[in-house]
């Protein structure tokens, strides 16, 4: 048994806590955000084992703990990832804007030389639909091509992140490189009931993706517009929805494999943000040090499964289950 710290409060933070205090694994759970009394509210409605902590989250209050689990963005995430590798502490973290994941990257070296794992890019996308496209890839002999895309927001800085990521330049991953490119809309089909969608061309975190696959695969990512609810004061996100279509070659043949989600967009990330940090922990599966995304980390059969019994499901695009 140890201890967990969830920073940030908000839709994703809030179920990635409840997950961690439900899967037993921890025997407590220290929550951090902006607003103290938030953060005792919390701590109050999760039990026993909850207890809320300072913000902003100092050295001495990772005294004990595990991994920190974060969903806040910006400059406090790579704040905590520097925080988290100067005390040792494995961290998981779902941000992913360019600017962010590329400064997480860069604490790689020294992340390794403190033999700390830091796990980004743990959401709805990034995360969950790099864990399908690893599941998709291993259904080839060589793949040659990965699209993401990506429907909804987790709240308003979840929102505010993809109007960034919109309105920055446009990059495309080809033969290792990430290409500047106009500013390309494309209509995609989502599951029923987001349907069709416009999405304009995004980084959207596809460095994660692009650390895995390597060179030889190019990504593509898309992102329709994320809106905010019509009900500010309502405790609810809304549906979101991923496509991840892969293409490669199996016995001679150039083929696809299409799988699509739906679910409420802060319930996915904080999801997959709470399972990672579980793993994080698991002695018997250790984590190789230094900075990584969710892709070719953890099994994906296994991720995936585990994930479809906490409610986050995924199906060929047919409607198919998978697992």
């Amino acid at each position: 048994m140890t201890t967990a710290l969830v920073c940030g409060l908000g839709l994703v933070g809030r179920r990635a806590a409840r997950q961690l205090v439900e899967g037993g694994q921890f025997e407590r759970i220290l929550v951090a955000a902006r607003k103290s009394r938030h953060a005792e509210s919390v701590a109050e409605v999760l039990g026993a084992s909850a207890q809320a902590v300072a913000w902003p989250v100092e050295a001495s209050a990772l005294a004990g703990v595990g991994v920190v689990a974060c969903a806040v963005g910006g400059q406090q995430d790579l704040r905590l990832a520097e925080l988290a590798v100067s005390q040792g502490v494995a961290m998981a973290t779902c941000s992913d804007s360019s600017g962010s994941v590329a400064a997480l990257f860069a604490l790689d070296g020294a992340a390794v030389r403190s033999g700390v794992s830091i796990i980004g890019g743990c959401g709805f996308a990034p995360g969950f639909t790099d864990i399908l496209a690893v599941h998709a890839s291993e259904l080839f002999d060589e793949v040659h091509d990965i699209r993401i895309a990506r429907a909804g927001g987790a709240g308003p800085a979840s929102i505010d992140s993809v109007r960034e990521q919109r309105r920055a330049t446009s990059h495309l991953y080809r033969d290792g490189v990430w290409l500047e490119t106009p500013h390309l809309e494309e209509q995609v089909w989502f599951p029923e009931p987001i349907s069709a969608a416009d999405c304009q061309l995004v980084r959207g975190g596809g460095e994660y993706l692009a650390d895995h696959f390597g060179p030889k695969v190019s990504i593509t990512s898309c992102w329709a517009e994320a809106k905010a609810s019509r009900w500010p004061n309502r405790n609810d996100d809304g549906l979101g929805a991923v496509r991840v279509e892969v293409w490669g070659t199996r016995e001679g043949r150039r083929d696809v494999v299409v799988y699509g989600a739906i679910d409420r967009v802060s319930s996915a990330a904080g999801a997959v943000l709470g399972r990672v940090g579980e793993l994080l922990v698991d002695t018997a599966n250790p984590i190789a040090p230094g900075v990584h995304g969710v892709a070719g980390t953890f099994d994906a059969r296994d991720l995936i499964r585990t994930l479809a019994e906490r409610g986050l499901h995924a199906a060929v695009f047919e409607g198919a289950p998978i697992g």
